[in-house]
């Protein structure tokens, strides 16, 4: 009967140790699941999906490399927002942020329309590669603001845009007078009175006539024909530069 009682309890006791056992593994389990989403839903906006965990993953498949850094290492609310529609914008918010880009290099643009009062501050390369959404903004911002018609500009002409900046001592951001021009754009122009040219890099998309209000106007000059990309042409009288990306040239 001793026996028989030992035994019982034992099996008991064992049964109870496991039972024990599976109900602490659950808790652990579960306080490590909850901790994982508490991450998870610091780094994700809930008014992008309803999925965070999915979300997230749905998102970083989509960034290139250099966005995926900014997502894996910043850790700020609302980084979910960081999808192809809007990574421009997101990266020159954080741009501001004090060491944020010593790690990965990048060009950005600080760009003021005369003829539309649009103002326009966005990186548009970032890590070697230029970024499609910032390029969408910038061909917006650079349309024939005469009958609001957008074409594709030469990503290169926004690097030699940049570089010039970068070269002068300027604190305003740089003027657009007039960037792509349509046929139609200029046969507006020519009832006015003007003489566009009819096989202008304007037409091309590949040229803007620029100037920076508090940097004089032989200095942007002299730095464009530093550089030596495509063509510069100076007009100190209308007190701007004309710049290209089409074969190298000057007048």
């Amino acid at each position: 009967m001793l026996i028989k009682t030992k035994r019982h309890f034992m099996i008991v006791f064992i049964v109870g140790l496991a039972t024990f056992a599976g109900w602490g593994f659950y808790v652990y389990d579960k306080n490590k699941n909850s901790a994982s989403d508490k991450d998870i839903l610091f780094m994700t906006d809930p008014s992008v999906a309803q999925d965070d965990l999915q979300n997230k993953e749905i998102i970083k498949a989509g960034l290139n490399h250099s966005e995926k850094k900014v997502f894996d290492n910043e850790n700020i609310s609302g980084m979910a927002k960081l999808k192809k529609d809007n990574t421009a914008q997101v990266l020159t918010t954080l741009s501001k942020k004090e060491g944020f880009f010593e790690v990965i290099p990048y060009r950005d643009l600080e760009l003021y329309n005369v003829n539309t009062n649009e103002q326009l501050n966005i990186i548009f390369w970032a890590d070697g590669r230029y970024i499609p959404s910032a390029l969408d903004e910038l061909n917006w911002f650079m349309r024939d603001w005469r009958i609001n018609t957008v074409t594709p500009m030469d990503p290169d002409l926004y690097t030699l845009m940049h570089n010039i900046y970068d070269e002068v001592d300027g604190k305003e951001p740089i003027h657009v007078l007039s960037a792509l021009r349509t046929p139609e754009s200029n046969e507006i122009l020519r009832k006015q009175g003007y003489k566009p040219a009819t096989k202008s890099q304007h037409l091309e998309g590949r040229a803007v006539d620029m100037t920076i209000p508090d940097v004089p106007v032989t200095e942007i000059r002299d730095e464009a024909l530093e550089i030596g990309v495509g063509g510069v042409g100076y007009y100190p009288s209308n007190h701007f530069v004309h710049v290209d990306t089409g074969r190298v040239r000057r007048w």
